[in-house]
């Protein structure tokens, strides 16, 4: 194990650390209860730290999705479109060659 390896370990373990300990302060410390008023559904006496963790996971879970729609799907659909434009080229050149279909 180098050195360079015990050092990534031992930032992620702090940072991790730090992380928790975030965490665990905006549980601990946000004891007021509020109603959250959603536009279907509304939530009375809930705590403000556990709103602020949900929204955040909930914020987490949408930005991991659009990114994937946005750097995976969308490249792909636009080769395959590109792709699928280039065979039809090919084929009207197949069918209007002499000795094609």
């Amino acid at each position: 194990m180098t050195l360079k390896s015990v050092r990534k370990i031992f930032l992620t373990l702090v940072l991790l650390a730090f992380f928790i300990a975030g965490v665990w302060i905006v549980v601990a410390n946000a004891q007021h209860q509020v109603t959250l008023n959603l536009v279907f559904v509304e939530f009375t006496g809930a705590s403000v730290g556990v709103i602020t963790l949900l929204s955040f996971a909930a914020g987490a879970v949408a930005g991991i999705i659009t990114s994937l729609i946005a750097f995976r799907v969308l490249p792909m659909h636009l080769q395959l479109r590109r792709s699928r434009r280039e065979l039809d080229l090919l084929r009207q050149q197949q069918s209007r060659a002499p000795g094609g279909d």
